[in-house]
């Protein structure tokens, strides 16, 4: 079997930034993630967030170092759909992805497989992710609240190409979160802890109606 992964990171993306409409031959034959898969990649995110945040996992720069803001991050049908459309042009290059909003990031996962039969794994393409250092440091923003992915799978002369693109509702910056010592984690959450991991900070979506609690102030205050 022949897996070729390529990943990108978009940083802090103007309106005004085009590209040429990409020429290649994006023959989609299946698309989009089930429920399964969306929620592994949020689990499987938060996860990851978690183990950097309680110092069990180096960060983008390979060091042990806990977070004292780190925010749980909820599923977005809207950036799931916007990831969707990009995954379905065959994105060999960041700047196929115009489906974006400002202050937007996302990453792209290709990879060739043997099989239109394939199953992605989100653990694993997100764990691809962390070891690179632009790529990690994107998961790792504290102030991202929202994540949303899509797949297409393209077929060409016999070869089957899988696209994985992630949207996020925060842009890629170089410090990420607030270092804090292994005994104080979470301690500058302002909305309390997450319920559902010790080490990151309650997120201000509500994710069972998929809406923003707090206005662009309240972001502010907490960015502070």
């Amino acid at each position: 079997m022949i897996v070729v992964i390529l990943s990108f990171t978009i940083l802090n993306l103007s309106s005004q930034v085009s590209a040429q409409p990409q020429e290649s031959n994006c023959n989609i034959i299946s698309k989009s993630l089930n429920s399964k898969q969306a929620s592994q990649f949020e689990y499987n995110l938060n996860a990851i967030r978690n183990q950097v945040a309680m110092g069990r996992r180096a960060n983008h720069k390979g060091q042990i170092q806990p977070a004292s803001d780190m925010h749980i991050a909820t599923w977005s049908q809207e950036l799931a759909k916007l990831a969707q459309k990009c995954s379905e042009t065959c994105p060999e290059h960041p700047l196929y992805c115009r489906h974006y909003k400002a202050q937007q990031g996302f990453l792209i996962h290709k990879q060739l497989v043997h099989t239109d039969k394939w199953n992605i794994d989100p653990d694993l393409i997100l764990n691809e992710w962390m070891q690179s250092k632009q790529s990690s440091q994107q998961l790792l923003q504290s102030m991202l609240f929202q994540i949303g992915c899509g797949k297409a799978m393209s077929s060409n002369l016999g070869e089957y190409v899988v696209y994985v693109v992630c949207y996020f509702d925060y842009p890629n910056k170089q410090e990420p979160y607030r270092p804090s010592s292994s005994l104080n984690v979470a301690n500058s959450c302002r909305l309390g802890r997450s319920s559902s991991y010790t080490a990151l900070c309650t997120s201000p979506y509500q994710k069972e109606q998929g809406v923003m609690q707090l206005t662009r102030r309240h972001r502010e205050i907490v960015s502070k």
